[in-house]
């Protein structure tokens, strides 16, 4: 192994391994810091700007978001430091595919996977002691709280990282539906049905509700055929949207019968209010749902009233990628969110296309469209990093080659 392999394998296993809450706060932030400036610069210089470029235009959103936040230096260079990170994972991404390194990609991908199947188990157990605490995570004032240490010392996984393992319950199910495909082996197959174990007992422990629900729909397509087209991924999706809208008193009805008789009083809560605004009624006092649909509106209204955008975080809710963009940049963001969704389908999906996992992967972006109108965050590393490093592994397909070859182009 050369200098330069040398280099960004050992930065990327620090990375991975700084991914593990445990592990947050071990290296100090310098450290930290340089290691991933390390590796983003050598990664720059292996790929070339040109291939860098092909990714660019899906991190345009983030740019500009560092550039009205950056009101003094220091902002400005953490704005900056955050943005370099969330290029990282991409970047390797299509390192690994340029160079078509297999070896590093199996270790690298293991190593990612295995640090998410400890804090799936970890954070199942954590939250039998701390039920809360996933959900606490998610806030910024728990920073400030004793139980922050607390917390990532018992390795408890928060929001970015549940809603993630949302994403991965579809690749996980593909796994083991399509074992013989993949012609993987029986020690394959028990880690995937692990980390699927672990996925389900964190998501639901996690008490986070959309997630929940998510990984319910996901569940489904354990009984849709082996292969997932796009017809069945259409079909799925119209029969649930034509269920709500057609049989709405009944789903109502049936998540209402489900609070009651959940064990998770914060779940309870937020499927109580999802069935009381079916039926068109108020939700319950300090509703979660209440205080999202004020956000969201927020946002709606603002872009609204100002097409053009506030271009400042105050003009957003704070709650959904898709909505704050459009009250934060106006018709500038409606093109830029449409340019980036374009590109990670065109990139990342269509390549796919009349392979075995192309169901799969346009289940994962209309997923992915989901959580970005719902949340505050575009799963940009899922779909940018993992999705690409999994079938290069495990899928043995004449389709994926165009799916190589796109990035050996570059």
């Amino acid at each position: 192994m050369n200098a330069t392999k040398f280099t960004i394998f050992s930065c990327t296993l620090i990375y991975i391994l700084q991914t593990l809450p445990i592990m947050g706060n071990k290296l100090p932030g310098i450290l930290s810091i340089a290691n991933y400036v390390l590796l983003f610069l050598v990664l720059v210089f292996n790929i070339g700007t040109k291939s860098l470029s092909k990714i660019l235009p899906i991190f345009l959103i983030p740019f500009l978001d560092v550039l009205i936040r950056g009101n003094n230096m220091l902002e400005l260079f953490r704005g900056i430091a955050s943005f370099l990170y969330s290029l990282v994972l991409p970047m390797l991404g299509i390192y690994l595919l340029k160079k078509n390194n297999f070896k590093m990609a199996v270790i690298i991908f293991g190593t990612f996977v295995l640090t998410n199947i400890i804090t799936c188990y970890t954070t199942y157990f954590g939250c039998q002691i701390y039920p809360n605490a996933a959900r606490d995570l998610a806030t910024g004032d728990i920073m400030e709280s004793p139980f922050y240490q607390i917390y990532l010392d018992a390795n408890i996984g928060g929001f970015k990282f549940i809603y993630n393992l949302v994403l991965f319950s579809i690749l996980t199910i593909c796994l083991i539906k399509n074992n013989k495909q993949l012609s993987i082996n029986l020690i394959l197959i028990i880690v995937s049905i692990t980390f699927f174990l672990g996925i389900v007992l964190a998501i639901t422990a996690s008490q986070y509700t959309i997630a929940i629900l998510l990984t319910s729909i996901n569940l489904l397509l354990f009984f849709i055929g082996r292969k997932l087209s796009a017809r069945k991924v259409i079909l799925l999706g119209g029969t649930l949207l034509l269920i709500l809208v057609a049989f709405k008193p009944v789903v109502a009805d049936g998540l209402m019968k489900i609070a009651d008789n959940i064990e998770s009083k914060t779940v309870s809560h937020r499927l109580t209010d999802i069935s009381l605004s079916l039926e068109g009624k108020h939700s319950q006092e300090d509703s979660n749902m209440d205080s999202r649909k004020e956000k969201y509106m927020k946002s709606i209204n603002n872009f609204i009233n100002n097409p053009l955008g506030g271009w400042s975080l105050q003009s957003a809710g704070g709650h959904s990628y898709i909505f704050d963009t459009l009250a934060k940049y106006g018709i500038l963001g409606l093109i830029l969110l449409i340019i980036s969704l374009k590109k990670i389908y065109r990139n990342y999906i269509k390549p796919l296309y009349g392979s075995f996992v192309y169901g799969y992967a346009l289940m994962l972006f209309l997923q992915l469209i989901i959580l970005a109108i719902l949340n505050p965050i575009l799963f940009t590393d899922f779909m940018l990093f993992v999705l690409p490093i999994y079938c290069f592994i495990f899928v043995n397909d004449n389709q994926l080659i165009k799916h190589k070859n796109k990035y050996n182009e570059n």
